[in-house]
């Protein structure tokens, strides 16, 4: 039988080898940037012998195009040889190859012959002859190998009459780069925690202000978009890490459907918006923005790794959202909001931890989620630590209504006592629910959706208006 030759990046796997060794590298070390640019100034065949000897890369976790492994396992059973030959390195090559066991052999790059387009279609007629053998790719590149090619088969996401001139045998069509993978990836739901950017403006009475919903309104959205790009490049360096979880793999960067060059333009264009927009704002909102983005990057490089480190900064990135919103509509915040802020986005922090953990254990039996610094023998103290700053909240809520100077923005403060057991409820009914794994791993998202969370909040609303008009209510009675 003829045998069958398949293409490595985009085609047996849904991403690039070399893609995925680069940002490998920045993850090791962001100084290899420079080290990438040198390595590339010599060609690209050098670029990748040099990443495969610095970075190592789990072929195992890569993700892999499994309609098409289907078809290549049905052809070795007819007895078909299939090989893999890519422009990748020899050594992910043959790690690949190992993997499977319907591959006869595999070729990839070395350090002086980049095995692609013309070298490549010069290669296999060399080995195969001309229409010696059929041919499994997806780029233009290709193209003068299926020339050579005795049967062409086409992995795409685009419309094959790009090349026309070529006719298929049969193509396999997979989603990529499109705009609900782009939109997925920005995570629009996480920015219901930028609404804290409010937070400043409602509790301070202002609401009535123009202006001040304008500026809250620019510092949300400008705020929002970098919130996006960072999770953007949490996502990149932690593919290996969302690859290994059971639902984190189907994030786009994770599972292919985003590239990581597109993912890269997105980031770089949220950036940009984000800073365009923050330019209409008081400098301070900027210099907030820009420490956002520099702890963000410690926290994905370094920190996350790091006990209760890691907390900390998780609940920093809420802290800085409430400056945010004070520094857009120059509003001072008390020392009350900020002390009840702290131990409230603390707890959150702590749950978030304890979340991911008992997920990961209950549902795949690991002690431990990649990436992280924590284990199962750290969910009694992830509890309690939890535990323990939530009802500090509620005691620096309880004390701001009787010592905090409440009776300056409510006819009776005495009222809001109700929010305080609204809120002692919800907190700890949130523990209780995540110590019986019915919280997801991500407590905000999961809090936006409850039924219970959402009535806590529309009564709290109410019960805010109450206090607020207290007097004029109970003289509407009277």
């Amino acid at each position: 039988m003829t045998p069958i030759c398949v293409d490595l990046d985009d085609t047996l796997i849904k991403t690039d080898a070399l893609h995925e060794y680069f940002i490998a590298a920045l993850k090791k070390s962001p100084l290899m940037l420079f080290s990438c640019i040198l390595w590339l100034m010599k060609g690209k065949s050098y670029l990748k012998s040099q990443l495969v000897k610095n970075v190592q890369l789990n072929v195992d976790l890569l993700p892999y195009n499994l309609e098409l492994i289907e078809f290549l396992k049905g052809k070795s059973r007819e007895g078909c040889p299939i090989y893999l030959v890519s422009a990748s390195n020899t050594d992910i090559v043959q790690k690949v190859i190992r993997k499977f066991d319907f591959f006869t052999a595999g070729y990839g790059s070395t350090e002086s012959l980049n095995l692609k387009g013309e070298n490549k279609a010069k290669f296999l007629v060399q080995e195969f002859g001309e229409k010696g053998f059929d041919y499994i790719g997806d780029c233009a590149a290709d193209i003068p190998i299926w020339k050579k090619a005795n049967e062409s088969y086409l992995v795409t996401h685009k419309s094959e009459k790009r090349f026309s001139e070529i006719k298929y045998k049969k193509v396999f069509k997979r989603d990529k780069n499109n705009l609900s993978s782009m939109i997925k990836a920005m995570r629009i739901y996480q920015w219901a925690k930028n609404l804290l950017i409010f937070a400043p403006m409602i509790l301070a009475h202002k609401y009535n202000l123009t202006q001040t919903w304008i500026d809250s309104t620019l510092a949300f959205v400008s705020f929002s978009f970098m919130a996006s790009s960072i999770y953007l490049l949490n996502d990149l360096f932690d593919m290996p890490s969302d690859r290994d979880h059971h639902k984190k793999r189907h994030r786009p960067l994770a599972s292919g459907a985003l590239s990581i060059p597109a993912g890269i333009f997105l980031l770089l264009v949220l950036i940009s918006i984000s800073f365009y927009i923050s330019s209409f704002l008081p400098r301070l909102f900027s210099l907030i923005l820009v420490c956002y983005t520099i702890l963000n990057l410690g926290y994905s490089f370094k920190f996350k790794k790091v006990p209760i480190v890691d907390v900390i900064l998780l609940s920093s990135f809420y802290m800085l959202r409430l400056e945010a919103g004070s520094s857009a509509t120059e509003i001072y915040l008390t020392q009350w909001l900020i002390i009840f802020a702290l131990f409230t986005f603390s707890s959150l922090g702590f749950l978030k931890r304890y979340c991911e953990l008992l997920e990961q254990f209950n549902v795949s039996g690991k002690s431990s989620v990649e990436g992280r610094g924590y284990n199962t023998k750290d969910l009694a103290i992830l509890m309690s630590s939890g535990n323990i700053a939530g009802q500090i909240s509620v005691l620096c809520f309880l004390l701001y209504l009787f010592m905090g100077g409440a009776a300056k923005y409510y006819g009776n403060p005495k009222v809001l006592l109700f929010n305080g057991i609204f809120y002692f409820f919800w907190i700890t009914t949130l523990w209780f629910k995540a110590s019986r794994g019915k919280v997801s791993g991500d407590p905000v998202k999961y809090s936006i959706t409850d039924k219970l969370s959402l009535v806590i909040a529309v009564l709290s609303i109410m019960n805010l208006i109450i206090a607020k008009y207290f007097e004029q209510i109970l003289n509407n009675f009277s």
